[in-house]
């Protein structure tokens, strides 16, 4: 070791201000935001339920509108349908064609279209 390395410097004691311990101030908190926001939460909250629960009850309302509407438009149909049958029955049809002067035809005629020939049929014609 040389004789330099020994050698340490001398430390000159520095002045330092005591320390102390700082408060921070007391703060006024207020209840007022925290209580006005918890309102505001609970005013939304009971606005969703009401407007969900008036959708709902429209929509029930207008799924009972429909169903009625439906049944009445199935017995329309099932009177139609009984009304188109009972006018296509072969009956109906012969008394309204000679009412109108239609006669039956003495022969029935067959085509086939696949050879392309028409057939007569001699009938005899009920009177």
């Amino acid at each position: 070791m040389s004789a330099i390395a020994s050698v340490r410097p001398v430390s000159v004691p520095e002045t330092r201000p005591a320390l102390r311990l700082v408060r921070s101030p007391k703060t006024q908190r207020s209840l007022a935001p925290f209580i006005l926001t918890m309102v505001f939460y609970l005013v939304a909250a009971l606005g969703t339920t009401l407007y969900l629960n008036t959708v709902m009850a429209v929509t029930s309302y207008e799924i009972r509108d429909t169903r009625a509407a439906l049944v009445e438009l199935s017995e329309t149909q099932q009177t139609l349908r009984a009304e188109v049958e009972a006018l296509g029955s072969p009956d109906h049809l012969r008394a309204a064609a000679s009412e109108i002067g239609m006669v039956p035809a003495p022969m029935t005629f067959i085509m086939n279209l696949e050879h392309g020939s028409i057939t007569a049929v001699p009938e005899v014609a009920p009177k």
